[in-house]
């Protein structure tokens, strides 16, 4: 699996008051987990790790291809994750926003700001700790491709996750 982002494709520390701009172009991978900002805000698993994205910012165009999806026979998954401002967070994000335009394939989650907005134990059971609050996107968000979770702000929120006095402008 892959993280990528113009800043940074994983974070575990405090990003504030950072902009970016420019294009991601993961069109010919699987398994790829790619935002604007960052790839990855926060970690799952054993060592549980939040992150913080706050007062930042994205104009970046996202572009993943298909991710292999998962079958009843399969050991795991390649699915592609894509937002505005960050792939997957598993941390916090405040005060900031995504402007840009955000494509993707089949077997795969996408939004305007976040693709995948939840956080896992060691166990992978879902536990609370990931964040959006008072940020937005107005990027659009599309996908020709089949099993996908596309969303003006958030692409798939898990149990868990809280979005709190956010919002979307963009086309789904």
């Amino acid at each position: 699996n892959q993280s990528l982002g113009v800043l940074a494709g994983m974070n575990f520390g405090l990003i504030n008051l950072v902009t970016a701009s420019g294009t991601i172009d993961g069109s010919t991978f699987s398994g790829v987990t790619a935002g604007g900002l960052v790839g990855q805000n926060g970690t799952n698993g054993p060592t549980v790790t939040g992150a913080t994205i706050q007062n930042s910012s994205a104009a970046v165009k996202v572009t993943l291809g298909d991710g292999t999806g998962c079958t009843s026979t399969s050991t795991s998954c390649h699915n592609n994750t894509a937002g505005g401002l960050v792939g997957q967070n598993s941390g916090t994000i405040t005060g900031s926003s995504a402007s840009g335009t955000i494509v993707v394939g089949a077997n795969s989650q996408a939004g305007g700001l976040v693709g995948g907005n939840y956080r896992f134990d060691s166990n992978n059971n879902p536990v609370a700790g990931a964040l959006i609050d008072q940020s937005f996107a107005t990027g659009n968000v599309s996908s020709a491709g089949v099993n996908v979770s596309l969303g003006g702000l958030v692409g798939f929120n898990f149990t868990g996750a809280l979005i709190t006095s956010s919002y979307a402008t963009g086309n789904v």
